[in-house]
């Protein structure tokens, strides 16, 4: 059927209609879109995106991604002026229910164009759009800058000895200088220094390092200054032989260093350096003798002592002391020096000589008199000392001090009678007597002397306890016991455990041996006589010295009459 005029003009006037209404449809979003407020990012937003939607995999050259998936939501006057018949499907986009349009950042704006109701959704046109309020990335340089230095951090460590605390004059020494590096890094270029000092007079040293590259200069003389390699963990030994003057003095003391180069920082600076100190090496030596083994209680005795510098070294300063026992009363002193040596002229009692001045090879002598004590009981022992001054070391302590022991040699208690009068060596001391000709053993079996204690009351003695042993030259080790009141055990050969002149045993009276036992003196010989047969107990012989000791733990000390030979 032919279309009528009228109805041409129904559609024409339909058509434009529909143009008119898209137009105006078109002006209301460009206006939306432009009076939309600036879009804002925060930093914590996300991409939601997937990877492989059409919005990535299509998007244009340069376009920037969306941070997160909430920019992609359509404006709300979309929704409006659009039916959802006509929204694409497969854009993934879902409408806001209730909620008011947000204030989302963007880079980027999804523009959706309306189609008739009839028209599937097959377009979807993106348009990157630059936020007016992003500004361009800085421009990162790949390049290292050459004006800040790069610091690097080692340890660096070095020691130094020579194995000896001394030196000696006209010799030489041997040191050894290790230094060593624990890292983090490797060094390059670090100074090992060593200036020996003036006591010596030439070194020659030479150096290896542990590993590979380890590095040092393989020898040289004098001073050292090396310029060393030292890799994390490796080390480098130097091995000097150093010769010392012959007119060398004071301490040897000689310094190690290492220190880093330029451009390394060394984390401890307290190992950096290494003292080797070495001392004058001496050995003075004193001798002291009266010639005599024996003193007379009321005599006198001359003592010589002589002090020896036997080293190289000179040693001004000595100091000699002789501090006299108790036997002596009072003494006096002279002394004199060989060639140059010097010591104090004269003193009074005892010696404390700080200004001996002894150069090498060289002596002085002191010559003591000594008074002995009245009184004096016991071995008289005096001993002498000397001592270096600081500054030195005496290498060999054994002959800086030496003694004179002297045995008391008396009538009271002697060879006589018992007559009252009494000594007593105290407790834990003890009396030498020399006999002449002596006690001797000659096998019989009667006793050979009596030992007598004095009187307690007239008809009794306290029995001290007390110990009896007998020599042949009184030298040490040649002392034997022949009698012990106080060690619990019967002594056989005497007759106060076993009488062999009275058959009663008067053990029962003091069955312990106790301390100031009571005896009534018809026990004994002559009154207070113990009786004692030296045969069977030693060797036959003569002993002209006898040694009378007051035992630990007694009350006192025994109180001696006397001594004598065993008259029936």
């Amino acid at each position: 059927m032919n279309e009528t005029e009228h109805e041409r003009r129904e559609r024409l006037l339909f058509a434009v209609l529909l143009l008119f209404g898209i137009a105006i449809l078109l002006c209301v979003g460009q206006a939306a879109i432009g009076i939309a407020p600036n879009w804002e990012v925060t930093a914590n937003m996300r991409s939601n995106l997937d990877p492989n939607s059409d919005f990535l995999t299509r998007k244009n050259s340069g376009m920037i991604e969306p941070l997160n998936s909430d920019i992609l939501t359509l404006p709300a006057w979309l929704y409006l002026f659009t039916p959802n018949a006509i929204l694409p499907t497969n854009a993934g986009i879902t409408p806001p229910a209730t909620r008011a349009p947000t204030r989302v950042p963007t880079r980027a704006l999804t523009q959706v164009p309306t189609q008739p109701a009839t028209l599937p959704p097959t377009i979807v046109n993106t348009v990157p759009v630059t936020s007016p309020t992003k500004k361009p990335p800085l421009p990162v340089s790949t390049s290292t800058p050459t004006n800040i230095p790069s610091i690097l951090f080692a340890n660096l460590a070095i020691t130094k000895t020579d194995g000896s605390a001394t030196y000696t004059v006209g010799s030489s020494t041997t040191y050894t200088i290790t230094v060593s590096n624990s890292g983090p890094a490797s060094v390059i270029g670090a100074t090992v220094t060593d200036n020996f000092p003036a006591q010596i007079t030439s070194a020659t040293w030479n150096c290896a390092g542990s590993a590979v590259g380890a590095t040092c200069t393989a020898s040289g003389s004098g001073n050292i200054n090396d310029s060393v390699n030292l890799p994390a963990g490796s080390s480098i030994t130097y091995t000097v032989t150093a010769n010392i003057s012959g007119t060398a003095s004071g301490n040897l003391v000689n310094t190690a260093t290492v220190n880093v180069p330029a451009g390394y920082t060394d984390i401890n600076g307290g190992n950096n350096t290494s003292t080797d100190a070495d001392s004058p090496a001496v050995d003075l030596q004193i001798t002291k003798t009266d010639g005599v083994a024996t003193y007379t209680p009321g005599g006198t005795l001359t003592y010589t002592i002589v002090v020896t510098n036997s080293s190289t070294f000179t040693v001004n300063g000595a100091t000699v002391t002789d501090s006299f026992p108790a036997q002596i009363s009072s003494a006096n002193w002279t002394c004199a020096g060989a060639g140059v040596a010097t010591c104090t002229a004269s003193g009074l009692n005892n010696i404390n000589d700080t200004a001996v001045n002894l150069p090498a090879g060289l002596s002085v002598t002191y010559t003591v008199t000594a008074n002995v004590s009245a009184n004096a009981v016991g071995t008289l022992t005096n001993t002498a000392s000397v001592t270096t001054p600081a500054g030195f070391t005496d290498t060999d302590l054994s002959n800086n001090s030496a003694k004179d022991p002297d045995t008391c040699t008396t009538t009271e208690p002697g060879i006589g009678p018992p007559d009252g009068g009494s000594i007593n060596p105290g407790v834990g001391g003890y009396i030498d007597i020399l006999f002449s000709p002596g006690i001797v053993a000659n096998g019989d079996n009667t006793p050979d002397f009596v030992y007598y204690e004095i009187f307690s009351s007239a008809t009794t003695i306290d029995m001290d306890w007390v110990q009896i042993e007998i020599s042949s030259d009184g030298s040490p080790g040649s002392w034997i016991q022949v009698f012990y009141w106080g060690d619990g055990s019967p002594d056989a050969n005497t007759n106060v455990d076993i009488n062999p002149l009275d058959p009663i045993n008067i053990s029962d009276l003091c069955p312990t041996e106790i301390d100031n036992c009571v005896i009534p003196i018809g026990r004994l010989h002559n009154s207070t006589g113990v009786t004692i047969d030296i045969d069977g107990i030693v060797p036959p012989g003569n002993y002209p010295w006898m040694r009378i000791t007051g035992p630990l733990g007694a009350a006192d000390g025994p109180d001696i009459d006397a001594i004598q030979p065993y008259y029936p």
